[in-house]
């Protein structure tokens, strides 16, 4: 996941060629942030298919999150629905991710996390979309599910960017 992130920080430092940027063009704002989960692991429903451990609704939430650039600290909820292939084998997790706070909120809501048990985990590069206050903003944020095993308690150490815009479109 390096890679993406690094390829995508390029990408957003450079500009085309020809084009030149001007001094009224909004910087790129570079933050670190900490979320901290002490909870019981969160909420949700746990059942057995087929061999696999399907754990579904389940919502993590934090009052713990601190972050160098305060848009991006507050109350974090992540809703997730998790299959596990087997007790040793990889899991697939997919659901939301939402950073709120008295200025706007954060949303990631097609959020896909993958691991392997008892290796760290990876460390999955997320978009999150500004809302209220945040509207128009972008934060792409490195360092989600760090801790994949959610052993509690738990935290994620992450590093992102907040640009002013939208995403480039997708290639047609």
């Amino acid at each position: 996941m390096r890679m993406k992130t690094t390829v995508l920080a390029v990408l957003l430092a450079t500009a085309a060629p020809g084009v030149a940027l001007s001094q009224d063009d909004a910087e790129p704002t570079e933050f670190t942030a900490t979320w901290k989960f002490t909870g019981d692991g969160g909420t949700g429903d746990m059942t057995v298919a087929d061999g696999v451990y399907q754990d579904r609704r389940r919502v993590h939430r934090t009052d713990a999150a601190t972050a160098s650039d305060p848009r991006f600290a507050g109350t974090v909820t992540i809703e997730l629905n998790t299959d596990k292939h087997g007790l040793r084998g990889p899991a697939v997790a997919r659901g939301t991710i939402r950073v709120e706070n008295d200025g706007g909120a954060w949303v990631d809501e097609d959020v896909v996390a993958f691991g392997f048990s008892g290796r760290s985990g990876p460390e999955e590069t997320g978009v999150l979309i500004g809302e209220g206050g945040y509207e128009g903003l972008v934060a792409i944020v490195d360092g989600l599910f760090s801790d994949h095993e959610h052993l509690t308690p738990y935290s994620w150490d992450l590093r992102g960017v907040i640009f002013d815009g939208g995403l480039p479109p997708l290639p047609e």
